[in-house]
């Protein structure tokens, strides 16, 4: 172990860090007694589940993480708090994702030009999207129609991030062999860092920091990311893109919101770096979830086809606008039960960070410096807000949609797959909800749609049944080893 302590230190050259090995050793050695004493701890997602049975109609309770104290919220303190700007969601991000160690920040051009620029635009560049979800289809699905097996998430992983770098980059570099590489692994890798940094105490990470291998990776990445974009901003400084050949790219977008002093390399590359763990890896989870669920209910798969036609053939040249996207009520709906069980990422949501101390009208007491949470997954699951929360309906939300429309006579909102409100967090809450979750619909809806459309698909083995998901503390995931079976449809 000490020798392998040694290496790292060594290899980054920071001998001034030689003199600290025998107190890493001895660390060490703590740390694993430390994880012996814990491993019969229960789990956050068990240890969230009691506190919710107990909780989540009296007060505010607070759990322990590895780096600071949460506190979970009941569901009745959600709307008090939903315009609250005392609490904040960058300060969170800055020390949940290790921003010391990780660089990670919560930028907010990036969250305004996803809210203004991306949201606005969306009918705009919905061609391209299009095109480049085709492309990346035709370039990682099997065209034969044998079964074949393919990785869910793998793959998936790859269309989604070749449809959201032409959306972020543009095609020339998005379509590029290794950018797309490094494109999809980087959130793997920025992830596996954080699980690596915060293993340690907090007073040992200031040095660990340098012996661990996926910061190094991460750290690799990020400059040869960095390298690939350089020559995009060179242009932009040179003023060698017109006002009216500005491309409706994110890096862009958020170039032209920059100031002076955030137009250096380094700044707007982590922006379109760090772009990728929205944009890319949790709607990479959605994908997978979702057809995990089509996999094992088959039944489904007609009725999502039937519809995703149906609406096509209604538009010009059957190409799907951004309207057609919302007539999509069943496949909508069974992306939103597919969120409603198995979350994009997390199984809490607004996840905030105190500024101030706050003291709300019933007397209760947020201190300043303090991280809150809502239950969102178990709230999902709680039969009080959904009768059979445990069984998974595809039509559910489809179902509520029309039951509130015979009820009222209007369209609702209430139960769409981009819905916020007080049972449906898993875009968050609040003024600072994922400003980029209508994006994501689209996506998702053309990229099911297009595939059910393209392919018969079935489960690797039925005996299994559906594959589970991972959980590591608060993050719930897919599992990257299992297959689906794809088979491409006659006359496809």
């Amino acid at each position: 172990m000490l020798s392998l302590t040694l290496v790292g230190v060594l290899a980054q050259g920071n001998w001034m860090f030689i003199m600290y090995l025998p107190f890493l050793s001895c660390a060490l050695a703590l740390l694993a007694v430390l994880k012996r004493r814990l491993s019969n701890r229960p789990g956050e997602k068990e240890i969230l589940q009691n506190g919710y049975k107990k909780f989540k109609d009296t007060s505010i309770w607070r759990m322990q993480t590895s780096d600071y104290p949460l506190y979970i919220l009941p569901n009745k303190y959600l709307p008090l708090l939903r315009l609250e700007k005392r609490v904040d969601l960058p300060s969170h991000v800055h020390d949940q994702y290790q921003s010391k160690y990780t660089n990670a920040m919560c930028s907010s051009s990036f969250m305004k030009c996803t809210q203004v620029n991306l949201n606005n635009n969306l009918a705009t560049i919905l061609p391209d999207v299009i095109e480049e979800m085709h492309r990346a289809m035709t370039r990682e699905l099997p065209s034969s129609h044998k079964w074949q097996s393919i990785l869910a998430f793998e793959k998936l992983l790859r269309i989604i991030g070749s449809v959201s770098g032409r959306v972020n980059v543009g095609p020339e570099i998005s379509r590029n062999a290794e950018w797309l590489n490094l494109y999809t692994q980087y959130p793997i890798n920025f992830f596996a860092s954080i699980s690596a940094i915060t293993q340690w105490p907090r007073f040992l990470r200031p040095l660990v920091q340098y012996t661990l291998p996926q910061l190094r990776r991460v750290n690799t990445m990020k400059a040869r990311m960095s390298e690939i974009l350089a020559p995009e901003f060179a242009k932009r400084r040179k003023a060698k893109i017109s006002e009216s050949n500005k491309p409706n790219t994110m890096l862009q977008w958020v170039w032209d919101d920059s100031t002076e002093k955030d137009r250096t390399n380094e700044h707007q590359s982590m922006i379109q770096i760090l772009a990728t763990v929205p944009t890319t890896y949790t709607v990479a989870f959605a994908a997978t979830q979702a057809l995990f669920d089509l996999a094992a209910r088959p039944e489904y798969i007609p009725i999502i086809r039937e519809e995703f036609e149906s609406v096509c053939d209604s538009c010009e040249e059957k190409r799907p606008t951004k309207e057609a996207f919302g007539k999509m009520t069943k496949l909508d709906g069974f992306l939103k039960e597919s969120q409603r069980i198995t979350p994009l990422a997390l199984v809490v949501s607004f996840e905030r960070k105190a500024l101030e101390n706050i003291d709300l009208a019933d007397g209760t007491h947020i201190p300043k410096g303090s991280h809150i949470a809502a239950p969102s997954y178990h709230i999902g699951l709680d039969e009080s807000h959904f009768s059979s929360p445990e069984t998974f309906d595809g039509l559910r939300f489809h179902n509520l949609q029309q039951a509130e429309f015979e009820r009222t006579g209007k369209p609702s909102t209430k139960y769409q797959y981009v819905a916020v409100n007080e049972t449906s967090l898993h875009f968050g809450y609040g003024l600072q909800a994922c400003p980029g979750r209508w994006f994501a619909a689209i996506v998702l809806k053309l990229l099911l749609g297009l595939l059910v459309m393209q392919f018969d698909v079935k489960l690797m083995d039925k005996g299994e049944g559906r594959p589970k998901s991972e959980i590591d503390r608060f993050f719930i995931y897919p599992d990257s080893t299992k297959m689906v079976v794809l088979r491409k449809r006659e006359g496809v």
